[in-house]
């Protein structure tokens, strides 16, 4: 279900970057997406599947300058930098064949919002990656192209000969030849556009050469930490904690009187949820949460939202998110954000009357 699919707010910053050397406002990506910055800045936080979609449709518009500015974002080295324990499952797997299959169990840690399935011949492997997303992304281009980028590094890494006999189909509009040639060139495989398909082939004859630098010790360390990953993942989109950010949304959305402390809101959610508290912080820490992050993650992100609404002042928004006083909200998101409220809500102003 799309609902708890997510991707990592790493690649939304990528996507973010690109946009904006591009002259889109940053407000403007804000406001299209639902992304608020507080999202993008927090470490290893993760992006709902709906506000990436809409992210990519952003991206898909600026299409025409993939062509001639693209930059594989995701080379290994970045892989590393980004999501450490997935790139050195990678790159040490005992062969071509695992190394590919690895990418394919476990990107997931990178984002869970597409599909890439497998086939193979006698001579030949194929990855057909899938766009699981709105229909006006069927066509989209980097998506595709960032994860097929992935996987011929991994290729390179086992076998610059198999790497060699890379070749990509991608779906494409108004793709020109000069348009394939010259991502062909600055990928260093060959790329053909106005595909059927969007997929990456190349030759099974070296695939299950062994690799002679593998650690099969270090391979199961690594695995676990990638398995843990993975299951933290799952938690993290489990139904209590999104049935507890929306009992807090609705609580802000709907005031009532109640005190800027987690003592406080925790028991309006557990009557709110006829659940013992006792129960509630246990499945709380089941799931790899505590209340009170939960709490200032959804605190901000409703003041991301309200600061939004122009009628409200900060008076308005300080006492319906349950704070004590405008100072304490404005220290709260200053302190959170590295900006005052004010200065983030006339930042969307400036989109607002360009």
């Amino acid at each position: 279900m799309n609902n708890r699919k997510t991707v990592s707010n790493i690649v939304s910053r990528s996507l973010f970057s690109f946009l904006q050397q591009h002259d889109v406002p940053a407000a403007s990506i804000h406001h299209r997406t639902g992304i608020s910055p507080y999202e993008l800045t927090q470490s290893d936080s993760r992006i709902s599947a709906a506000q990436h979609y809409r992210l990519m449709v952003m991206v898909e518009e600026k299409r025409e300058l993939l062509f001639t500015h693209y930059q594989p974002d995701f080379a290994m080295a970045d892989i590393f930098r980004s999501w450490g324990t997935l790139s050195s499952l990678l790159t040490n797997s005992s062969t071509l064949r695992q190394g590919v299959e690895n990418y394919l169990k476990y990107r997931s840690i990178i984002g869970q919002t597409d599909d890439i399935q497998l086939y193979e011949n006698d001579s030949q492997l194929m990855l057909e990656y899938r766009n699981t997303g709105p229909e006006i992304l069927g066509a989209s281009l980097a998506s595709p192209l960032g994860n097929f980028i992935i996987l011929a590094e991994i290729v390179s890494h086992y076998d610059r000969q198999t790497y060699a006999s890379i070749q990509v189909t991608l779906k494409g509009r108004y793709s020109s030849t000069r348009q394939s040639q010259h991502l062909s060139s600055l990928l260093g495989f060959r790329c053909q556009m106005n595909a059927a398909r969007n997929t990456l082939t190349f030759s099974k004859q070296h695939i299950d050469r062994p690799y002679e630098f593998y650690n099969r010790r270090l391979f199961e360390i690594i695995q676990k930490a990638a398995n843990d990953e993975i299951n933290t993942l799952i938690s993290l989109a489990t139904p209590l904690t999104a049935q507890i950010k929306n009992c807090l949304r609705t609580l802000y959305q709907n005031p009532i009187a109640h005190q800027h402390n987690p003592t406080n809101e925790i028991a309006l959610i557990c009557k709110k949820m006829s659940m013992p508290r006792w129960t509630l912080q246990r499945k709380l820490l089941h799931e790899g949460q505590n209340f009170t992050e939960l709490l200032q993650q959804t605190k901000m992100e409703e003041a991301c939202r309200l600061l939004q609404q122009r009628h409200l002042t900060l008076s308005d928004i300080s006492e319906l998110l349950g704070f004590s006083s405008q100072a304490a909200f404005s220290r709260f998101f200053r302190n959170k954000m590295n900006v005052s409220p004010l200065r983030y809500r006339n930042g969307f102003a400036v989109y607002e009357k360009g």
